[in-house]
């Protein structure tokens, strides 16, 4: 006896859109700024060779904002196409005082966008990762992306604090595109007909008289 299933052949593809996506993480400073880009500060004095403390590498960059809403301004020398990449990510240390109120903006085409990301105060002493959508910058999908700002919010000075590991992260792949097939013609196991049977008590008269 052969079992198999009463479904129909089942054929299931699993597609999803095109999207073109950057081949890895593009590195914006890392002892350096590297890749094109370079430093349009404002309002503060920074300084991108300081040797401690650091998140990784040799060097980390020190930021003292000295006017109100002064700002570290970062640009590529290249419009970037951003539909290959999400956010934005560095490192940030509040230096031995922390607490500075900090946002974030972002250009196109070298010009600031009205949309600006406020940045949780930094801790003293100790560095955090942050990460910024483009999305919420208003950069998201642009083919003319050209920089940002980590700028004061206060309106007033701040203490110093350092940056480290900045960089342009890529859109994360897609799902693999999957492909599986159920044949219902096909027998997945022979069935033994005994597998069937039913268990009967039979009574024997020549020994006994059933009873209840």
């Amino acid at each position: 006896m052969r079992i198999t299933s009463s479904l129909a052949v089942l054929v299931i593809s699993l597609t999803s859109a095109q999207v073109v996506l950057a081949q890895t993480n593009v590195t914006i400073y890392s002892d350096s700024l590297v890749n094109g880009w370079s430093d349009v500060s404002y309002g503060c004095t920074r300084n991108f060779a300081t040797p401690a403390p650091v998140h990784s590498g040799s060097d980390s960059i020190r930021i003292t904002m000295t006017n109100a809403y002064g700002g570290l301004a970062l640009s590529c020398s290249n419009l970037i196409d951003t539909t290959s990449f999400s956010s934005v990510s560095f490192w940030l240390h509040g230096g031995t005082v922390g607490g500075q109120q900090l946002q974030m903006y972002g250009t196109l085409n070298y010009s600031a966008q009205s949309a600006s990301v406020p940045l949780a105060a930094p801790v003293a002493n100790t560095w955090q990762e942050y990460t910024v959508p483009l999305s919420a910058l208003g950069v998201a999908n642009t083919n003319d992306f050209t920089g940002f700002a980590i700028q004061n919010s206060s309106g007033s000075t701040e203490s110093s604090f350092y940056v480290d590991d900045i960089q342009l992260n890529a859109l994360t792949a897609p799902p693999t595109v999957v492909h599986f097939e159920i044949n219902a013609g096909e027998p997945i196991r022979i069935a033994d007909a005994r597998w069937f049977g039913l268990n009967a008590a039979v009574w024997d008269s020549d020994f006994d008289t059933p009873t209840k």
